[in-house]
């Protein structure tokens, strides 16, 4: 009789840890400093935290959550928790919205590794992203007044080291929050989770790519998986077990293009894929550069102050990263924009003027305007490019003022003197997404002058024949011919390469303009 009654407790006590609450503090019963213990916020400008005590879903206390309508940013409530592999957890979120406007609680999960957030693609790829920060990727129903429960489970994905907890409230809402929990569920479903669903490369022929890695993670799985590649220019490498395994992919082209491929893992009929892309570039111009027509004066300002867009003959790559400059107009002004706020990971972002000729140019008078806000570590790289890619840097701007944008620009004034040839101005954003290296930068009024003798008043240039009708600018050339149109006081409003024969450029401009084509140069007046 006493072996039973000690076998029944043991397994009580078994039942009641397999369900132990890993959360601390879950139903907000302790305080301290008017915050609740051992949980803690992000973005809590604007925002009131309280400690109630109606309504409460259980025990005496619960959170509350204030945000104002114009707060800054939508605050978030979180804990950290190591989590295992191969462990099955439940989630539950017990809220209540008092007042809102239908978009005011939301579960914002995520996993960490090495102490950063899984990307967007990342969480995605484990299958988990619209449950974790959902539910279906959707903010909670809007259910006013009463006490609502949401419950969700996972499998901890390869490479997740810890699970962040976090709830959230929306603009203008009133939100509480009570009876949370983190719980080990066991399981006996199979499992093959990846932690990537695409990776994408770049490099030159022949010169092969860093390593990514990709996690793999089993569960209950009585099979070894097994992996393989459809394109022999994505090498795969690592070992597996039926608990997973770490898999690196490096591309290395042979051709240069545009290159796709398929990795598929297989275990115990499970089958997950990762979408492998590369692009090879030629390595005497990895960024596709044209050089055959370079201008001697720059004068950008990137549009009219109405619209803006990336100008003719610019580039606009990212080297690392998925966001690019964006062409943005506000108050009147026209400028680039970059930031890699919302992105995930390490962002490289090359803007290149077209190829200037650095022979014809006046070397210490290259001028560029450029702002900053939200700093946090984020940098302008100045560099003078040559067509195969080679960068030597002339400016580096790391700006740490306050939040707010300043009422002015910053004029900079660099001396090339040392440059010579054909060559290429580039404005390099380097970042990294997730709130680590997320500054955002305008750059605007890129300013190239001639050489004192070889601007557009000098002998050298030929007349050129115009005339006009229904207001456009109409003359002939030979195909490829460059074609420039200046307003009087000098900024360039078209640049383009002509056709064969007779032109016709509409212009959104009236009175006169300065129209160079190749070595020639006339008036006009529109």
């Amino acid at each position: 009789m006493r072996k039973i009654t000690f076998l029944l407790s043991f397994m009580m006590v078994w039942g009641l840890s397999a369900q132990t609450n890993l959360l601390k503090n879950p139903s907000f019963e302790t305080w301290a400093d008017g915050k609740p213990v051992d949980w803690s916020f992000n973005n809590a400008t604007g925002v009131t935290v309280s400690e109630v005590t109606s309504p409460v879903k259980g025990g005496e206390k619960a959170f509350k959550f204030t945000v104002a309508a114009d707060a800054k940013s939508n605050p978030g409530l979180y804990q950290a928790i190591a989590i295992e592999q191969g462990k099955t957890y439940e989630v539950t979120i017990n809220y209540y919205i008092e007042s809102g406007d239908g978009t005011d609680a939301r579960i914002w999960c995520n996993f960490k590794k090495g102490g950063k957030f899984f990307t967007s693609d990342e969480l995605l790829a484990t299958g988990y992203k619209d449950a974790l920060q959902g539910p279906d990727n959707k903010y909670f129903p809007d259910e006013k007044g009463a006490w609502k429960s949401y419950t969700t489970t996972f499998t901890t994905p390869g490479g997740a080291e810890e699970f962040n907890f976090e709830v959230r409230a929306y603009k203008g809402s009133v939100v509480y929050y009570d009876e949370m929990s983190l719980v080990e569920k066991a399981t006996t479903e199979k499992i093959l989770n990846v932690d990537q669903t695409a990776l994408s490369f770049s490099t030159t022929v022949g010169t092969p790519t860093a390593a990514q890695t990709i996690q793999v993670s089993g569960v209950n799985l009585t099979e070894v998986p097994t992996y393989s590649v459809d394109n022999n220019e994505f090498t795969v490498t690592g070992t597996l077990t039926v608990d997973g395994g770490t898999l690196e992919v490096v591309f290395n082209p042979t051709t240069t293009g545009s290159k796709s491929g398929v990795l598929t893992i297989t275990g115990d009929g499970i089958t997950k894929t990762v979408t492998l892309t590369g692009t090879a570039a030629d390595s005497s111009n990895p960024y596709g550069l044209d050089d055959s027509s370079p201008l001697k004066s720059l004068n950008e300002t990137f549009g009219d102050g109405t619209t803006a867009a990336l100008p003719e003959g610019w580039k606009n790559i990212a080297a690392q990263g998925t966001k690019v400059w964006a062409a943005k107009t506000y108050g009147g002004n026209s400028y680039m924009e970059m930031s890699a706020y919302n992105a995930d990971g390490v962002h490289q972002v090359l803007l290149i003027t077209p190829a200037i000729d650095f022979d014809a140019i006046d070397k210490k008078a290259v001028k560029f305007d450029w702002k900053s806000n939200y700093t946090n570590g984020a940098t302008l790289n100045v560099y003078v490019m040559s067509k195969d890619g080679k960068k030597d840097e002339v400016k580096v701007i790391n700006d740490n003022h306050a939040d707010g944008w300043p009422a002015d620009y910053t004029t900079e004034t660099l001396d090339l003197s040392a440059f010579s040839g054909i060559k290429f101005l580039v404005f390099e954003y380097n970042g990294e997404g997730k709130n680590v290296k997320t500054t955002t930068y305008q750059v605007d009024n890129v300013v190239v002058k001639e050489d004192e003798g070889t601007g557009i008043v000098s002998t050298k240039y030929e007349a050129l024949k115009l005339w006009s009708a229904t207001g456009k600018v109409m003359f002939t050339a030979t195909a490829g011919e460059s074609v420039e149109i200046y307003n009087t006081v000098g900024q360039r409003m078209y640049s383009a390469l002509a056709t064969d024969g007779q032109n016709e450029i509409s212009l959104n401009q009236r009175g006169i303009v300065i129209v160079k084509v190749g070595n020639r140069i006339g008036k006009l007046i529109l």
